[in-house]
């Protein structure tokens, strides 16, 4: 459905209409557990989904008699010190954004645990890069999701639809960290100087020393990044590091790391249905995880549904890249307002625009990138 509006008809009474066309009576089930997997957004964004679109649809699966439920899990980052790092800080962010049940009409819950290491681990046979998916075990086991996504773009995917919600918001922070870094955790011996402070701080007891140096076993760690909020920097040829080995794939490969899990996480739900929107309104050129939110690249464009998460990143990537840039946007500011552009490889040169992310996820067979965009005629 397109973005306009009317006084007859404001947007919200059109996804109403919306909502009762797209075939919801054959995802939902009566006494279904249904979660509504979203991104709560970041302190001093602004930009993130409004809790009026998630209250229509909660009270379309209430009609359907689903149990509804919004549910986010916790971020990579030691949950004492990051500010998406547990279900607490979820919450209250979630909280702080107006997702409360008072008005979006259903609780929030937190799923792979509050400290977001409750993790399945699941093969993931034809994965590219990660052969285990490590998964939030609650959104696994949850009759249906339905996936709302705010469409922006991304520093690293160039975009974040309907792929990365899920990819990543349903893995636990083990799932996080295979998919932002190359392997587990390791200690570099050259650098540790033996402090033994990650040793007293991590949670799991997967740190020991040896020989004067920490060393982490990598069957008992969770990737919790305690003992990284702890290890202290260390000069090394005028540079400051940690000896907590941390190193990131390029960003393509990224892409691919994350469609690995989403795959597992796919596999393992098995009969269990979802269901995908994609809000094209107050695009952003970057995620709603910032900590700001610049203003909007494009004019609002509308919201997509489909089966298919592949097929609707796909169709909401060529809508925008076929709008015309918005003056005094960050598109102006690099020259790449004319419609065509593609604005998210120009927006961040090294993700391609997305595009290994798209081709891994139909290769792999979680959607394909050929679609049909079927308009809803409203009745003013």
């Amino acid at each position: 459905m397109g973005a306009r509006a009317t006084r007859k008809l404001n947007l919200l009474e059109r996804f109403r209409t919306f909502l009762e066309s797209i075939g919801l009576e054959d995802v939902v089930s009566e006494l279904d557990e249904v979660g509504l997997k979203l991104h709560f957004g970041a302190p001093g964004h602004t930009r993130y989904l409004r809790p009026d679109f998630i209250r229509e649809i909660v009270e379309k699966v209430k009609k359907l008699r689903g149990k509804p439920f919004l549910c986010e899990s916790a971020g990579l980052g030691y949950w004492k010190t990051s500010m998406h790092g547990s279900g607490r800080t979820q919450m209250l962010l979630a909280y702080d954004h107006g997702y409360v049940p008072e008005t979006v009409g259903a609780p929030i819950a937190i799923v792979g645990g509050m400290m977001g290491t409750d993790t399945l681990t699941v093969p993931v046979p034809n994965g590219k890069f990660l052969k285990e998916a490590y998964l939030a075990k609650d959104l696994v086991e949850t009759d249906t999701l339905l996936v709302l996504s705010h469409f922006k773009g991304h520093c690293r995917c160039g975009f974040a639809g309907a792929l990365k919600q899920l990819g990543m918001g349903g893995l636990t922070k083990k799932g996080k960290w295979m998919a932002h870094y190359l392997k587990m955790p390791e200690v570099d011996p050259e650098i540790c100087d033996g402090c033994e402070k990650c040793v007293e701080v991590c949670p799991y007891g997967a740190i020991t020393m040896v020989e004067g140096k920490a060393v982490i076993d990598p069957s008992k760690c969770e990737c919790c990044f305690a003992c990284v909020s702890v290890c202290p920097k260390q000069k090394v040829n005028e540079e400051e590091k940690q000896a907590i080995v941390r190193v990131r794939p390029e960003d393509t490969d990224f892409q691919v790391r994350v469609v690995d899990q989403l795959a597992g996480l796919l596999e393992a739900r098995g009969r269990r249905k979802e269901y995908y929107f994609n809000f094209l309104i107050e695009i952003p050129p970057n995620c709603d995880c910032e900590r700001f939110s610049d203003v909007p690249i494009v004019q609002d464009i509308g919201i997509l549904a489909s089966e298919d998460p592949v097929a609707i990143d796909q169709a909401s990537i060529d809508l925008v890249n076929a709008a015309p840039g918005l003056p005094d946007s960050r598109l102006e500011d690099i020259g790449a307002v004319k419609p065509g552009v593609d604005k998210w490889r120009v927006l961040w040169p090294n993700s391609e625009g997305g595009l290994p992310m798209l081709r891994a996820a139909e290769s792999i067979g979680i959607g394909t990138r050929k679609y049909e965009l079927k308009k809803i005629k409203f009745r003013e």
